[in-house]
């Protein structure tokens, strides 16, 4: 969403769907270490509940690093994203307006 407001839905996933992302490794914000950097980048934002425990995890992608952790955590997000985009509560929400071509 840029140019307007973000839209926050509840989604859960399934148990089987939860076993395949390892995510609670990872510190709650993520900032791997890279000199480079790139516009526009992605922002990740993402809280998760497993047997009561909550795992919140930030991470501004714009360093663009390479390291075994940042490569990692960006096939977890597109996984994820994979997940998000087929479930039908995600299908429901309004289209995005505006954006980056």
């Amino acid at each position: 969403m840029v140019t307007e407001s973000s839209i926050i839905t509840n989604l859960k996933l399934s148990d089987e769907e939860m076993k395949k992302i390892n995510i609670l490794d990872y510190p709650e914000n993520f900032k791997p270490k890279n000199n480079a950097m790139q516009t526009p980048f992605y922002t990740y934002h993402i809280k998760i509940i497993v047997d009561g425990r909550e795992k919140s995890i930030f991470w501004e992608d714009g360093n663009i690093s390479q390291s075994k952790d940042s490569i990692q955590l960006r096939e977890l997000f597109k996984k994820i994203q994979e997940i998000i985009v087929s479930k039908e509560e995600f299908k429901k929400l309004p289209k995005a307006n505006g954006g980056y071509d």
